[in-house]
């Protein structure tokens, strides 16, 4: 069960993959969500996730071609994330640059 202010994961059903957003509102089954990149949407409930972000945690981020690739979170500072890239690239993004699948 989640509640208005929760920061989740959501599903984008655009691209199968769920992004950082919170929660501002809810509609029968769903929660209204307003996404880190300022996109908006109801989702239904069990399309929300916990949104831990650690350390050694497995994700899809964005690289500098504004493309998502895996990785995982090295280091966590404030709202940005150090990735080490699957293909063994490394870099910073911010929370809104982060996936799940």
């Amino acid at each position: 069960m989640f509640n208005i202010g929760d920061t989740v994961f959501a599903l984008w059903s655009d691209t199968g993959h769920y992004y950082l957003g919170t929660i501002v509102g809810t509609q029968d089954d769903k929660y209204y969500v307003v996404f880190a990149d300022g996109d908006q949407g109801l989702v239904p409930g069990n399309k929300l996730q916990s949104a831990e972000i650690e350390e050694g945690q497995k994700v899809y981020a964005m690289w500098t071609d504004k493309r998502y690739y895996p990785g995982t979170i090295q280091k966590v500072t404030g709202l940005a994330v150090y990735i080490q890239f699957d293909d063994g690239d490394k870099g910073w993004t911010s929370f809104a640059g982060l996936a799940k699948k």
